[in-house]
């Protein structure tokens, strides 16, 4: 498995909120936060994976003159 390290800042009304629910769940904020964002992180690689391949396609078939641009 590879790993990726990410510095993300998160605005104070962001970490209020997470503070809070992490106070619920008598958890620490920063685990809650890494958490969600690392399942936010998950979903939107996956569908940026996937946008990713389909410009490439479409971008060989405009250089094979198979799309009009």
């Amino acid at each position: 498995m590879h790993e990726v390290c990410v510095r993300l800042p998160i605005p104070d009304e962001l970490w209020t909120e997470i503070a809070e629910l992490a106070e619920k769940k008598s958890s620490r904020p920063g685990e809650l936060a890494e958490f969600l964002v690392m399942v936010g992180l998950y979903h939107h690689l996956r569908q940026n994976i996937d946008m990713y391949k389909a410009s490439i396609m479409l971008s060989e078939r405009r250089k094979e003159g198979k799309v009009d641009t």
